[in-house]
């Protein structure tokens, strides 16, 4: 994950690192596409061979497959945090944004780095650390995952110093 300076000195973007999972997420996403395209066309091209509840199965199926296949090729993510508003949002979608959360940065008081995902039995140098926005009562908000524990120290340090939260 990397942080963006956004043309206003108040807005920074949290988004992926563009390269190998970007590239893995296409070249793994667009056969699926592809194949349940076809899947969706085969009743078209062959209608005697379809019929009925059979057609309408296979459009469906092709359907499902396909969705997959443009979620893994085409999905986007990331962190907004907009000190204008004092609110941070995090979003994914296909293409562009379908889902926003919004959190208040006034309703947090500090920006950790919680426990590393497990890679299989131990917790590795490659492991995943989420950044965690902090309030009181145990209120959290995970921002991102990051990889390695250096880099998502590094990452709350910059959100927390961004948002004049603690660390």
């Amino acid at each position: 994950m990397e942080i963006i300076q956004t043309s206003d000195p108040r807005v920074i973007k949290i988004k992926p690192v563009t390269g190998c999972s970007r590239l893995t997420g296409m070249v793994f996403g667009a056969p699926f596409l592809l194949v349940g395209i076809l899947i969706i066309l085969l009743p078209v091209f062959k209608p005697g061979e379809f019929s009925g509840g059979h057609a309408s199965a296979i459009t469906v199926g092709g359907a499902l497959f396909a969705m997959a296949g443009a979620v893994m090729a085409f999905r986007r993510y990331g962190v907004t945090i907009d000190m204008h508003e004092r609110a941070v949002i995090r979003w994914w979608g296909v293409v562009f944004p379908l889902r926003k959360s919004r959190f208040m940065v006034d309703e947090y008081t500090d920006v950790k780095v919680g426990p590393g995902v497990k890679q299989g039995e131990k917790i590795t140098g490659d492991s995943s650390y989420p950044v965690v926005l902090k309030g009181p009562a145990d209120k959290e908000a995970k921002l991102v995952y990051v990889k390695g524990h250096k880099e998502a120290k590094a990452m709350a340090s910059r959100v927390a110093e961004f948002t004049g939260l603690n660390t």
